[in-house]
């Protein structure tokens, strides 16, 4: 019912005639649909691509692009170790953790701190804290000196981005050590070397290493998490402080992962990262080595003419989805299929596509896509099943939705009057009747923009599928629906075309 529900007014239907009032198709953030959420999570999560069975194994990086899942499959996995005993989860949020403007804030107090040593503090740190949730745990006798240590220090373990400056004004980089001192000797039956009372954070990582492997020792059957998110949060390809910063972790996650953790199989270090980021990289040696082995890429696109309709993935994400709602509003589904109840299929058809290809060739191919299109479903209280005009006005409203999002990727490569011109060129090119319009035309009209180097940015927006080819039989290609797609390039002979829902954004604006 909520904290509202018994004073919201029922809802009024006329009688006979069936409504999207109610509807709710989800969140576009993940973290909106665990608790409060009209459908939750666990409601209609699936791991229809399997990304979970791959995470239990040996992958540990999950990539996609934005509006993929990533944060999703991190949300589930923290959703169900609430309700496991043996599983604990943390998440770790660029929001809340920003490393290069922690280690910013220490050089402003003359502290020098090494980013490698500010994530193997936190993510020791943030096991630690976890493992202090264990119920075995809570009856050894190092719990108490665990538990004092948290405690002592909690400002310098408990990380925020907005309370950190002032730990660091009041305490520098150090932290209280006696009662880790007491759950070293507790643990391993000996004495910590450092000899003060307080002692620069750094200086106790390989003796908070030791300690946990100990402690995950004497309880085996515990699993503890560590999940990062929202790292593309202010990121830009153009910074070097940027990337390098990112390398350091995935490293760290590595070393982690395999060579301190690895034997014990009780720590997993996952880092949710856009694929887009990723690319940036690759300009480390080691980074594609890396990714070669530990990265499991989320990609959703099935070439439907190919497949049974409904067998393809995103059809039983969106299917799962409808139906929960048709059911929470007592809505009879006919012939077991949630799409054609919800969607007048044969009115929607067009040039030999069904309805379900009709509209997404309007996406990207992506949850978050179907999510944004569909989320006005109540406050429009649109007459089941949903009529063409229906679909076209939700494709319109999505489609200013989609703009925000394409800005929000572009942010880590361009200005953001600079995104403006682009798309204005795009616009310019894709007005009236035409359809198409050439690589040189592009070319010119950048310029006319006053964009430095079009040609780079041509190949961008052909990379997030902004524009794709056109051949002479009207042929189209997208990148993301393309097979290869690291390798798949652009046509510059072909004459190009702007993505479906950006010619629907420029009719409207």
């Amino acid at each position: 019912m909520g904290f509202f529900g018994k004073h919201l007014n029922k809802q009024k239907t006329t009688e006979n005639i069936i409504t999207t009032e109610g509807f709710f198709i989800g969140s576009s953030e993940a973290e909106g649909e665990i608790n409060n959420s009209r459908i939750t999570l666990d409601e209609v999560f699936s791991d229809y691509l399997g990304v979970l069975n791959e995470v239990n194994h040996e992958k540990f990086i999950i990539t996609g692009r934005k509006g993929t899942g990533k944060s999703a499959i991190g949300a589930y996995i923290n959703y169900i170790s609430e309700g496991d005993a043996n599983l604990f989860c943390s998440f770790i949020r660029k929001n809340d953790i920003d490393i290069e403007q922690i280690i910013q804030n220490c050089k402003e107090q003359s502290l020098v701190i090494q980013n490698q040593l500010l994530f193997k503090w936190i993510i020791l740190t943030k096991i630690l804290s976890l493992i202090s949730q264990n119920q075995n745990i809570q009856s050894l006798r190092e719990y108490e000196h665990l538990k004092k240590f948290l405690e002592r220090n909690r400002g310098f373990i408990d990380i925020k981005n907005n309370e950190i400056v002032e730990v660091i004004k009041e305490t520098g980089a150090k932290v209280e050590i006696e009662y880790f001192k007491r759950l070293f000797r507790a643990a391993l039956n000996q004495d910590i070397r450092i000899k003060e009372s307080k002692a620069d954070f750094y200086k106790l990582i390989p003796s908070l290493q030791d300690v946990i492997l100990k402690l995950i020792e004497k309880d085996s059957d515990n699993k503890y998490v560590i999940i990062f998110d929202d790292l593309d949060i202010n990121f830009s390809i153009n910074s070097k402080e940027n990337i390098n910063t990112l390398i350091e972790l995935i490293r760290i996650a590595k070393e982690y992962n395999n060579e301190i953790f690895g034997k014990s199989g009780a720590v997993k270090i996952i880092l949710l990262l856009r694929d887009d980021i990723v690319k940036s990289l690759l300009q480390s040696a080691d980074l594609a080595k890396i990714l070669a082995s530990y990265e499991v890429s989320i990609k959703w696109y099935e070439d439907i003419y190919r497949n049974s309709e409904d067998n393809t993935k995103l059809k039983q994400f969106i299917n799962s989805r409808i139906k929960r709602n048709l059911e929470l509003n007592n809505i009879p589904i006919i012939n077991s299929n949630p799409w054609a109840t919800l969607i007048n299929e044969k009115e929607i058809e067009s040039y030999n596509k069904t309805s379900f290809k009709y509209i997404i060739d309007h996406t990207f191919y992506r949850p978050r896509d179907l999510i944004l299109l569909f989320k006005d479903l109540s406050s429009m209280k649109l007459k089941i099943p949903l009529s063409k005009n229906d679909i076209h006005n939700l494709i319109g409203k999505y489609s200013h939705e989609i703009i925000k999002e394409l800005y929000n990727e572009l942010s880590i490569l361009y200005k953001k009057d600079e995104i403006e011109n682009i798309f204005e060129a795009i616009e310019v090119l894709s007005n009236g009747y035409r359809p198409s319009f050439t690589y040189q035309e592009l070319i010119d009209e950048l310029n006319k923009h006053k964009l430095k180097e079009p040609h780079s940015i041509i190949e961008t927006i052909f990379e997030y599928s902004l524009i794709g080819n056109i051949d002479d039989d009207e042929n189209v290609t997208f990148k993301y629906r393309e097979k290869g797609l690291l390798n798949y390039k652009i046509n510059k002979k072909l004459s190009l075309i702007p993505h479906y829902i950006l010619k629907v954004y420029f009719k409207q604006s």
